[in-house]
């Protein structure tokens, strides 16, 4: 149960890490 929170959790810092690099390029 708490193991696809995680994954969820990790996707989304992924998703807003890559966004914040885009919008420094």
């Amino acid at each position: 149960m708490l193991s696809p929170l995680r994954a969820t959790v990790n996707n989304v810092y992924y998703l807003v890490l890559v966004s914040n690099v885009c919008l420094i390029l």
